[in-house]
C-alpha cells in the first residue's frame, strides 16, 4: 500500500528533474545560437562565448527563482497544521450568539 508521503516524494523529483531540464536547456540553447552566429558572422569562439556565458547566467537565475518557489511553498506546506474535528478554534455555526 502506496504511503502519502510517496506522492509529495515523486512531486519533488519531477521538479527536481524539471530544474535540470531547465538548466540544460538554457546552456545549451545559448551554446547553439552563439555556434549559429559563429558560423553565420565568421566570428569563431566570440559568439559561441557569449551565447555559453548568456545561457550559464540564464540558467543560475532562473534555477534560484525555480528553487525559492519550491522552498516558498515547501515552508508553506509544512507550517499549515489542518484542523481536527474537536479543534477549539472552529467557529460553531450551528449556534446563534445572542
Amino acid at each position: 500500500m502506496r504511503q502519502p508521503n510517496d506522492i509529495s516524494t515523486l512531486v519533488l523529483l519531477a521538479r527536481i528533474t524539471g530544474v535540470g531540464w531547465y538548466i540544460a536547456a538554457c546552456i545549451a540553447g545559448g551554446t547553439l545560437v552563439g555556434v549559429w552566429l559563429d558560423g553565420q558572422l565568421g566570428t569563431k569562439p566570440a559568439f559561441l562565448l557569449a551565447g555559453l556565458a548568456i545561457g550559464i547566467v540564464a540558467a543560475f537565475l532562473g534555477m534560484i527563482q525555480i528553487l525559492r518557489r519550491f522552498a516558498g511553498e515547501h515552508a508553506a506546506a509544512t507550517t499549515e497544521k489542518p484542523l481536527s474535528p474537536g479543534d477549539s478554534t472552529r467557529k460553531n455555526t450551528d449556534r446563534l450568539d445572542r
